[in-house]
C-alpha cells in the first residue's frame, strides 16, 4: 500500500471513528425556545385558512340572476374611501364599460369594493368581468374577476357571460 493511501485511509478511519453523542441534553432555555417556534408555526398553519376568501359555488346562471348588471370593463380610477374603522373602508372604482352583459336603466359608472381577501382588487388600466349587486358592490364571491382577453381562461369566462346575455333575450 502507498504512503498516500496509508494516510487517507487513516484520516477516514479517524473520522469515522469519532464517537457520536445523541445524549446531549438541551437547555431549559432551547427546549422553550424549540417548542416556541413550534407552537408558533403550529398556530400560523392551523390558522392559515381563516385569511383565505370562502365563497359558495355559484353557476354562470347563478352568477347572473344575482346580479343587478354584468359588465366587461377597463377601470379606470380607483380611490380608497376612509371609514372610522378600517374594516368599514372601501374602494370607489370607476370605468368604462366594454360589453354590457346584462344592464340597469343607470348610467352609474361606478362600483364599490370592500379591502377583504374576497375582494377582486381591481386596478386602473385592467379589463374584469364585473358582477354588480343592486348595493354597486363586487366580490370575487359574485364572480368579478380580472379577465385577460387572449388566455384560454378569460376566452372561457367571456363566452360563459355572453351566453347567459342570449338566455336573457331570448323571447
Amino acid at each position: 500500500m502507498s504512503k498516500s493511501m496509508r494516510q487517507s485511509s487513516k484520516v477516514l478511519f479517524a473520522f469515522q471513528s469519532k464517537p457520536i453523542s445523541h445524549n446531549k441534553k438541551l437547555s431549559a432555555k432551547s427546549e422553550k425556545e424549540i417548542m416556541r417556534i413550534f407552537t408558533t408555526f403550529l398556530i400560523l398553519m392551523l390558522s392559515f385558512e381563516a385569511f383565505a376568501c370562502k365563497c359558495k359555488a355559484q353557476t354562470e346562471a347563478q352568477r347572473f340572476s344575482n346580479s343587478v348588471e354584468v359588465l366587461y370593463v377597463q377601470v379606470l380610477t380607483t380611490e380608497y374611501v376612509e371609514s372610522n374603522k378600517i374594516e368599514n373602508s372601501t374602494v370607489k372604482v370607476t370605468y368604462k364599460i366594454l360589453e354590457a352583459m346584462k344592464s340597469s336603466s343607470g348610467s352609474v359608472k361606478y362600483v364599490v369594493e370592500g379591502l377583504s381577501n374576497c375582494a377582486p382588487n381591481l386596478q386602473a388600466g385592467r379589463n374584469y368581468l364585473l358582477y354588480i349587486d343592486s348595493d354597486r358592490w363586487v366580490s370575487r364571491c359574485t364572480g368579478s374577476s380580472q379577465i385577460a382577453e387572449w388566455t384560454d381562461w378569460g376566452k372561457k369566462r367571456l363566452s360563459e357571460a355572453r351566453i347567459e346575455k342570449a338566455h336573457l333575450t331570448k323571447p
